[in-house]
């Protein structure tokens, strides 16, 4: 069908286009979707943070004990360690 003006109008009872029941359980379904990928990442955030966090305590940890301990061992060492010259 065409109108006078040349536009073509959409005959009522296309299948092709979807209903307004069609579309609000589309609608529903991908906001299911959404809350459950939501749900699914902060489950992970919070697993995998708490490792983050550690793995970070650690490695400060370690470089204080290097500072602490093995940086004065080296500024104490001479230039030779029994008889061997470190150079």
């Amino acid at each position: 069908m065409t109108g006078g003006d040349g536009i073509c109008a959409k005959a009522e009872g296309n299948a092709s286009e979807p209903t307004v029941e069609s579309k609000e359980t589309e609608m529903k379904k991908v906001e299911e979707l959404g809350a459950n990928i939501y749900a699914e990442s902060a489950k992970a955030v919070r697993e995998v943070g708490a490792k983050i966090i550690v793995a970070i305590i650690v490695a400060i940890l370690v470089w204080v004990f290097a500072r602490v301990v093995f940086t004065p061992i080296a500024e104490g060492l001479d230039e030779e360690i029994l008889g061997w010259p470190l150079t």
